[in-house]
């Protein structure tokens, strides 16, 4: 009995320490849904597309349930960003080659979904995984700092419909002094949580989004509509998975159409996509403190993309839900179980909750993920870097802000290939060299042997290495090798 109690005690504890984690990454985990959707579906589709993106990301959190009972970390699945841009790609000529654009365009979806789950799958049976090893720490801090840029950006495309990559529209929207709030209260609330400690730092951020939307429910009261007109999500509360499902016409669908405009998507996105991946499991495991086996966490990602295959959209591992739901304490399952209930909620009784949330509330929640990853970053980044790698990280985040990060990722894959190559040229292979005349084993040796090695030892050499054999430092071992046995007086045994 009262073993029992403790357990139930412990298991009460745990809720309440994971209950404004779970709060938390829930009401992150719908926003980036939520963008998604307006990315994707930017027109009359916009309803559907954020039943969409709820789907897959609760069956990718739903899945990630069972086959990570014994991993380290409790995924949060959202749909994918970068996606959902290719997606956007795409759309124009799906619109042009069929009458039922939407079932296609989800049909296109769904193939690429199917194909980056098998291509993760075999990435990770294939050992690709232990390349993140091989990335150098200022690639790492430049893709988080990315992220950060993109997080702000995407606060600021919220409120006013243009991005930070646009400044010059930017100000001249009338919705400019909205954002500015936005970056003005996201940032208050990155400051306080990293000025306080213990459980007022746990409650500031759950404080500030039940401030934020029982503000905006007395505003509702008390202002006429018109006066709230774009300040929330303005998702028809009647929509739901059904009434999504029938406006598909499965029965229409260009599905040769949808799989040929899938391939180059999945094609396009691969590489990108798998080295982003990758970086989120590495920056996760040093900001949670666990130890991850990346190929295992790429075949678990190609299992949670097959599971997502019929709700079309690509799931992704929510890296700001996972670690804001982190900094709060939680550790247990309680924010996926949160996540799930609330998807599935809003999916099957209608979208009416989606209406309460205020848009302001949803753009400063990214600028504060974007000023702890773009701050945090950019501190530790002087600190601990070099000058030389400093710029590198500049460097991303530049090609971030006037390229994408698509090509941030891919100037990420090209910096770590010139460090490596730069770093191999300038060490040699070998550390040091000897012959069997000066250097001998402790094996226990007859006198026969000993003058054997006295007098044929000098023939012997013994080289030893440092690092891995590469084109260029095999090189090196090579010429080492001849030169010793040019200078040799005897005949080497080469």
């Amino acid at each position: 009995m009262a073993s029992f109690a403790r357990l139930l005690q412990e298991a009460v504890q745990t809720a309440v320490t994971d209950i404004p984690g779970s709060i938390v990454s829930a009401a992150v985990v719908l926003v980036i849904n939520i963008t998604c959707a307006g990315i994707i579906f930017p027109g009359s589709q916009f309803a559907d597309g954020v039943v969409i993106c709820l789907m897959t990301s609760a069956a990718g959190t739903a899945l990630s349930i069972p086959i990570g009972k014994d991993r380290p970390l409790k995924y949060l699945m959202v749909s994918d960003t970068f996606m959902a841009s290719l997606f956007t790609v795409a759309s124009s000529s799906i619109r042009a080659g069929t009458p039922n654009y939407f079932g296609t365009l989800v049909a296109t979806m769904m193939f690429s979904s199917l194909i980056n789950a098998l291509c993760y799958i075999g990435l990770g049976v294939a050992k690709v995984g232990k390349l993140v090893e091989l990335m150098p720490s200022p690639v790492i801090s430049g893709y988080l700092v990315s992220m950060g840029f993109a997080q702000l950006s995407s606060a600021a495309k919220l409120i006013s419909g243009v991005p930070l990559t646009d400044p010059a529209s930017l100000a001249h929207s009338p919705l400019l002094p909205s954002f500015l709030v936005a970056l003005g209260l996201g940032s208050t609330v990155y400051v306080l949580q990293r000025k306080t400690t213990g459980l007022v730092n746990v409650l500031v951020m759950p404080t500030f989004l039940g401030l934020s939307i029982t503000t905006f429910a007395v505003l509702r009261l008390l202002l006429p509509a018109a006066a709230l007109s774009g300040a929330s999500f303005e998702v028809p509360a009647s929509v739901d998975l059904l009434k999504t499902i029938e406006r598909l016409d499965l029965s229409n669908i260009d599905w040769k159409l949808a799989f040929t405009s899938a391939v180059p998507i999945s094609v396009t996105s691969m590489v990108p996509n798998t080295f982003g991946r990758l970086l989120t499991y590495s920056s996760l495991e040093s900001r949670c403190d666990v130890q991850l086996d990346y190929n295992v966490e790429l075949i678990a990602s190609g299992v949670m993309n097959l599971a997502a295959v019929p709700a079309a959209m690509t799931p992704a591992v929510s890296f700001s839900g996972m670690l804001l739901s982190h900094m709060l304490g939680a550790r247990g399952r309680l924010p996926q179980v949160v996540g799930i209930l609330t998807s599935g909620y809003l999916l099957f009784i209608g979208m009416g909750l989606v209406e309460a949330l205020p848009k302001m509330m949803s753009a400063s929640l990214l600028v504060t993920l974007g000023c702890s990853f773009l701050v945090s970053e950019l501190t530790d980044a002087i600190q601990c870097l070099k000058k030389q790698e400093f710029a590198l990280v500049l460097v991303h985040l530049a090609v971030t802000i006037y390229f994408g990060m698509l090509y941030a990722v891919l100037s990420g894959l090209l910096f770590s290939m010139l460090i490596f190559i730069v770093d191999y040229v300038s060490h040699s292979g070998v550390v040091q060299s000897a012959t069997s005349e000066l250097k001998r084993s402790t094996v226990v040796r007859t006198n026969e042997e000993w003058d054997f090695l006295a007098e044929h030892g000098a023939s012997t050499l013994i080289i030893h290495l440092q690092g891995m054999a590469f084109f260029g430092s095999a090189s090196q071992v090579t010429d080492g090798n001849r030169a010793h046995c040019l200078m040799s007086a005897s005949p080497m045994a080469c």
